[in-house]
């Protein structure tokens, strides 16, 4: 292994930065190997492994920083046994070192290290960390899938793809005692903001984590922070990766949702992780009923005004306080008014041209469009009409305002178009 500056391709996610200030070895002894791990407490706080067994090396997770690289391949080289393979789940760094070593990466985070959102990221790290953290991409000697076993020297290595969303690393199970994540279980920590991004995120990190329960694993790594936990670190997480899920289900906002998982958990550190995961599951959850509320309103006009289909309609209406002064309150009374009009009973049914939709909170207005004769003389004219609807929780609509407008194209002062 030649002693050259590394080569980078970075994590995907950065970890808390934890604050132990140097960088330490330690080493766990099983039946037929010896685990390294290296504690690097860079930048990142990244951590990486070496398994030892009788005659030959595995490094799972090389390190990424200058100065860190040399400290870990020297302890590597004072080993004394050759590396039969340089395995990469999440973090591809430090790798132009092993010129000469069976460098191995997974399908999936390959695949990543393409994609422009890989690519950003580097750039990103090479402007932060000033250079020190090289981000040079290299070739692999191999790829193999995300859920495949190979056999060093005696250790059996078992790959599982991460059923956290948008995670391409794997989870890693060696010689049936040790078991590899991404991110460390800490106890009396919140969750990492990179890895509870979604309710799914939540969902797939508790399937992950009960996975390593049923294993019956005696340690567990993680590629950030001190990098080993044991079972009761593991059962403290499940509990309170539990918790999370159950306040998420019913908190209404990031406040709420932050309150009750503090008194859940009154002395646990990372309050800004907490505070990240959360602005991120209600962003999202925000997001969502946006896009449901914005199509469920389109839908309801379509099917009122175009279709003429009031039963169908009626599965949107919830309270429909009605503040167009012409129609009285509830969804039946707006009905009543339609079908006793009959202008407006003797239209022909048409499709609603939408121009502009937009939701804000719990609103959503928009904006349709008809083309009618003005006045004798047969001149076309424009009718724009907007809607505003104001949903619940429930995702129906508990108020409706509407404001007309018809313009005469031939006397419009300004010649701007309406939409």
């Amino acid at each position: 292994m030649k002693k050259t500056i590394p080569t980078i391709v970075c994590s995907l996610l950065a970890a808390a930065t934890f604050a132990t200030p140097k960088s330490s070895f330690s080493t766990d002894q099983f039946e037929n190997f010896t685990l390294h791990t290296y504690a690097s407490f860079d930048p990142m706080a990244d951590v990486s492994f070496i398994v030892e067994s009788e005659n030959k090396l595995v490094v799972i997770e090389p390190q990424a920083f200058k100065g860190k690289v040399e400290e870990f391949t020297t302890y590597t080289e004072q080993l004394g046994k050759p590396i039969e393979k340089v395995l990469v789940s999440f973090h591809a760094a430090g790798l132009k070192v092993y010129e000469d070593e069976h460098k191995v990466i997974t399908k999936p985070m390959a695949e990543f290290m393409t994609s422009d959102r890989a690519k950003g990221m580097l750039t990103f790290f090479d402007k932060a960390f000033g250079g020190n953290m090289d981000t040079e991409i290299v070739e692999f000697d191999e790829q193999i899938d995300a859920a495949a076993n190979f056999t060093v020297d005696g250790v059996e290595y078992r790959l599982e793809p991460t059923a956290v969303p948008g995670m391409p690393g794997v989870n890693i199970a060696i010689g049936g005692k040790v078991y590899f994540q991404h991110f460390t279980p800490a106890k009396g920590r919140h969750a990492s903001k990179n890895w509870i991004t979604s309710k799914a995120a939540i969902d797939g990190a508790l399937i992950d984590t009960l996975t390593a329960k049923a294993g019956g694993y005696s340690l567990l790594l993680g590629a950030h922070g001190t990098g080993r936990a044991g079972p009761e670190d593991l059962d403290w997480q499940i509990r309170y990766l539990k918790t999370m899920k159950e306040i998420a289900s019913s908190a209404q906002t990031a406040d709420d949702f932050i309150g009750q998982m503090n008194v859940a958990y009154p002395d646990c550190q990372g309050e800004a992780d907490l505070e990240a995961i959360a602005a991120k599951l209600y962003s999202a959850a925000s997001s969502d009923r946006s896009a449901a509320n914005k199509a469920a309103a389109m839908d309801f006009i379509q099917l009122i005004m175009g279709d003429r289909n009031y039963e169908e309609a009626r599965k949107y209406a919830g309270e429909y306080i009605q503040h167009d002064p012409r129609i009285g309150d509830g969804y039946d009374t707006l009905v009543e008014a339609l079908e006793t009009n009959p202008l407006w009973k003797n239209r022909p049914k048409r499709k609603i041209d939408f121009k502009n939709v937009a939701a804000d909170g719990d609103l959503v207005y928009l904006q349709t469009h008809k083309t009618i004769k003005a006045h004798d003389d047969g001149s076309p004219a424009r009718r724009v009409v907007t809607h505003l609807f104001r949903f619940n929780e429930a995702g129906k609509i508990d108020e409706h305002w509407t404001f007309a407008q018809s313009v005469k194209l031939k006397d419009s002062i300004s010649k701007h178009p309406l939409f």
